[in-house]
This record gives structure tokens, sequence and C-alpha cells, in this order.
């Protein structure tokens, strides 16, 4: 054994003590209250190791969002190229797009991914200034449409969402997996449809894939002015989805009953700070 040998860690060490990386892409909200800070918390809770990179960048807090400025295109594709070339990625989670040419380096970045990934379609901060700049403009949301949504991807939308994805209405259960199914059929791999904005006493999610539907039931807790639930909801998925080391239909069930579980124990203890929306705090897991 050299010098150098015994100066770094061992391998059965280093083994010891790897953790799956979960690369999140998406805005940046410097509020911390959503966008890739909340996506970095809530892989960190899962378990997992957040890898960030900003498609765009905002001015923004929890009274709101001001402006979007998109992140150079090629300083977005050195970042993803380097970051997988040294931190491999067990799960990808994407939020918003930013511009057209941020969703395209995106694209075909995740043409060369063969790991899961999992898609949160915001197009709009969920409080923003009268005039603000959306978090994806018309082109970002095509090539997400044509190009990333085909690619197998898991998408975990709520109802607007769904219904901007679709052209099809999702106000209800029903209505929602008959919309789910719709990006099945346009190649999804599976979608979570979220139950907070559905015409019911209770806010059950449900979990659409081309082996079924499971519902993951909750209570309706008051969050409407709760920020960064979406964020964080996928990226707990995404980060359990990585610690199972599985992608099959039974990992997925249980990594979404998990993140469900933990988002829900969230929201019932959302945090002040400062003005405008709380915020989730999620634990370690």
């Amino acid at each position: 054994m050299t010098d150098a040998d015994d100066e770094r860690p061992s391998t059965r060490l280093r083994a010891s003590c790897a953790r799956p990386v979960v690369l999140a892409v998406g805005g940046l909200d410097p509020s911390g209250a959503a966008g890739i800070l909340a996506d970095a918390r809530a892989i960190a809770a899962a378990g997992a190791h957040p890898a960030c990179v900003a498609t765009a960048l905002t001015v923004q807090s929890t009274a709101g969002c001001v402006d979007v400025a998109p992140v150079d295109p090629e300083l977005l594709r050195a970042q993803l190229a380097h970051l997988a070339g040294a931190q491999p990625p067990a799960v990808v989670k994407l939020g918003a797009l930013g511009a057209g040419e941020a969703a395209r380096v995106v694209a075909q970045f995740l043409a060369t991914c063969t790991c899961p990934v999992f898609v949160d379609p915001v197009a709009a901060a969920s409080v923003a200034a009268p005039g603000g700049r959306p978090l994806a403009d018309d082109a970002a949301r095509a090539i997400l449409a044509l190009e990333i949504l085909p690619r197998g991807v898991v998408v975990c939308a709520n109802g607007p969402e769904l219904e901007a994805l679709t052209g099809a209405p999702a106000h209800g259960p029903d209505a929602a997996i008959a919309a789910a199914r719709v990006l099945l059929d346009r190649g999804a791999r599976a979608v979570l449809a979220k139950g907070g904005h559905w015409r019911s006493g209770d806010a059950t999610d449900a979990l659409v894939t081309g082996g079924g539907v499971t519902l993951l039931p909750a209570p309706r807790l008051d969050a409407a002015d709760v920020h960064g639930t979406g964020c964080t909801l996928a990226s707990l998925l995404a980060g359990r989805l990585a610690v199972l080391g599985a992608s099959d239909d039974n990992a997925l069930v249980a990594a979404a009953r998990w993140a469900k579980g933990v988002l829900f124990r969230a929201l019932e203890a959302p945090v002040v700070v400062g003005e405008g929306q709380r915020v989730v705090r999620v634990e370690q897991g």
C-alpha cells in the first residue's frame, strides 16, 4: 500500500458513505420557499444527495414573484454535462424550464439519460405580480409537451396543470385520472394527479400507471397560502425513489405513499419566514 492510499478513504468506506444523487433542474426562488432550494431540502429529507442546476433566476419572495430571467443556455448545458459526468444522477427532477432555449438544452440532456425523470410542470409562480413573466414561456411549454413528456417521465401535476398539458378537464378524481391517461398515451411513464384543486372534501391524489390507479388518501388541510408544496412533493418522491434504488410500479407506489405522508405532516405545521405565504418545512426522513 502506498502513502497516497493511506491518505484516501478506502473503497469500502467510500461505498458505505455513498448516497444516490438526485439532479434538480428548475428555477431559483431566492426566498428559499420553492424552486431548486425547496427541491434540495426535500431530496435531502428523503435521504438522497441533491445537485441543483438553475434554468432561470427570479426576483421573488414569499410575497410574490416580480420578474424572471433565463440562465444562459450554454452555461446551463455545461453545468448539466459536468455534473452528470462527475456525479451521475440516480433520478432527475425537473421544475420550471424558463425560456425555450433552456428547455431545448434540458431536452437534449435528457436524451443522454437512462435514469427516471420526474416532472413538476410549473408554468407560473403561485403568487405573481401583475404583468409578471411566466416561469415557462410558450416555447418551453411546447418542448415539454412534445419532447420531454414522451420520454417516459413521471409527471406530478395538479388539476390546472393537467388541463394545460392535455386540454382535458381535470376538476375531479375521474376527470383527472382520464387526463392522466392522455399523458400515458403520449408516452409518460406515470402521472401523479394531485387532488388539492379537486372539487372534493379531501385531498386524495391518484397515481396513474399503465398497470392501474393507486389512490393516496389524505384529509384536506387549509394550505391555500403555503408556498412550495408542488416542488416539495415531486422532490420527496424523486428522492425516495433514488434511495429505494428501483423504478418499477411497486417502488413508485411505495415512494409516492411515503412522500405524501411526509408532505402531509409538513402541511400541518407550515412556517412563517416573512410577509406573504407560509413555507413547507420537511424533516429528514
